[in-house]
């Protein structure tokens, strides 16, 4: 601690910023209460199973993405869907494209062209 205090003396000791909270209140204002309240119920749940791990010994990874996937749900559920109905249509569209070409470990071993939006990992081996 001595030797980060030390090291970072110059950034330590300059002068102290003020803020001024009204200015900030009026430059980026609250506009959405309901979903603010939304993500400090979901922050609360994650931090609060993250205390009690050593009660449902469930590893905090799968709580932090439960409560992100959660997060993303409850902000914005039409782009969720919409990104998971386009990833699926790009899925069958790559394994209809090496079905097609009838080569489909072809498609694998290089990287795909740039429009091609196909993920290699996805296409199905024969």
């Amino acid at each position: 601690m001595l030797f980060l205090r030390w090291y970072y003396k110059e950034e330590l000791g300059g002068e102290k910023k003020v803020f001024d909270i009204e200015s900030l209140k009026k430059k980026y204002p609250i506009t959405d209460k309901v979903l603010l309240a939304k993500s400090g119920i979901i922050l609360t749940t994650v931090l609060l199973l993250f205390f009690l791990h050593p009660v449902h010994h469930v590893d905090t990874s799968w709580v932090a993405c439960v409560g992100a996937v959660a997060l993303m749900i409850v902000a914005s559920p039409h782009e969720v869907s919409e990104a998971s109905k386009a990833s699926d249509r790009r899925e069958r569209s790559c394994v209809h494209q090496a079905e097609r070409s009838g080569k489909p470990s072809a498609a694998v071993g290089g990287s795909p062209p740039l429009h091609n939006q196909c993920n290699p990992h996805l296409i199905i081996h024969y």
